[in-house]
């Protein structure tokens, strides 16, 4: 048909121009409606009239994708046998924004290997999903992506990931474990918030920092071993992480943020690297069976700040004191504590 109207003198009026891209739509050619629209009418068709177009005829790959994902969600589709639709949607290699969004209807899903990316929201409070299975081809888990998805009990994170966004895992309060993969350099915020019966949990290698509130209001998480590439334990990173008793800190570590394991009242003992250079205020507030912290030699340390020891009931002593130029602000209000052993620098 663009051949015929560009070979020959094919003379009419925008309004048959514009039956014709109406019946192209409906007919789903495209390729004839674009020309038509492009080059064969004076005035341009306003976009929001192309869309009603789209909309009644079901062409939902005619009209804008920014229309489509901001109006409709994958499924609502599916549910209502709109095959159209969840095929346009599903051919954007995405599960956009919310798409899945407090679907109670769906308990195990496989994500389609040519799905490209899980964007934020995508599977927010889907309170029946148990099981979800991730492909080889994603490589970013939005932000809040899982929130709320409190009856998951086995996720398949894929090599292919190096990105786990802000509060992906966020309340997903049955999970008791997951294994992330190597790949993964980067987890955001409160990724694992709220994930009461997570037990134990491996953090890949090439993470730098553990960010704020990752593992708050983890109640089971019993052990985890910081990667060896960590410099940062930002603020309340396993607050209330009430049964942690064991935690390795690295060798790279510098800084320990305010209330990093404040509430962790299983914790007994911790041992800071030498790497370490200031402690902040509440990092260990409430910590009620903390009885020792250990300072490797030669210690780097030069500020603790007010409070870090607060309402430790049974500390007793600092052994393996610190050797650093300087040491101020040491404030142990409520503690049991004994025995202090300060360097001669301070």
């Amino acid at each position: 048909i663009i051949h015929l109207i560009e070979e020959t003198d094919f003379k009419t009026c925008d309004e048959t121009f514009k039956l014709m891209l109406k019946e192209a739509i409906l007919c789903y050619h495209n390729e004839i409606a674009f020309y038509i629209k492009d080059n064969l009418l004076s005035e341009k068709v306003n976009q929001d009239d192309i869309d009603i177009i789209g909309i009644e005829n079901k062409n939902y790959s005619f009209y804008p994708n920014e229309f489509s994902n901001r109006s409709k969600k994958l499924y609502d589709c599916i549910i209502q046998d709109n095959k159209n639709m969840a095929q346009f949607l599903l051919d954007q290699k995405f599960i956009g924004l919310s798409q899945f969004e407090n679907c109670s209807v769906i308990d195990k899903l496989i994500i389609p290997l040519f799905i490209k990316q899980i964007d934020d929201k995508s599977f927010l409070n889907c309170s029946s999903l148990t099981e979800i299975s991730i492909p080889l081809s994603i490589t970013i888990i939005g932000a809040n992506a899982l929130y709320g998805c409190n009856k998951l009990k086995q996720v398949i994170i894929p090599e292919s990931v190096t990105m786990i966004n802000s509060g992906a895992f966020k309340f997903c309060s049955a999970l008791t474990e997951i294994n992330i993969p190597f790949s993964v350099k980067k987890i955001g915020s409160q990724a694992f918030a709220s994930c009461s019966r997570l037990k134990e949990i491996i953090l890949p290698p090439e993470i730098t920092t553990i960010a704020e509130s990752t593992f708050e209001e983890c109640f089971s998480l019993k052990k985890i071993s910081i990667p060896s590439k960590v410099t940062s334990i930002e603020k309340k990173a396993f607050y209330f992480c009430m049964a942690l008793r064991q935690i390795e800190l690295p060798q790279s570590l510098n800084i320990v943020k305010t209330k990093a394991f404040c509430f962790c009242s299983s914790l007994e003992k911790i041992t800071f690297p030498s790497s370490v250079t200031v402690i902040e205020q509440n990092v260990f507030e409430r910590c009620s069976h903390l009885n020792k912290i250990e300072f490797e030699h030669p210690s780097s340390i030069s500020i603790i700040n007010p409070h870090f020891l607060e309402e430790c009931n049974e500390f007793e002593s600092y052994v393996k004191q610190p050797y650093g130029d300087s040491l101020t602000f040491i404030h142990m209000e409520y503690t049991s504590l004994k025995e202090i052993c300060i360097p001669s620098s301070v």
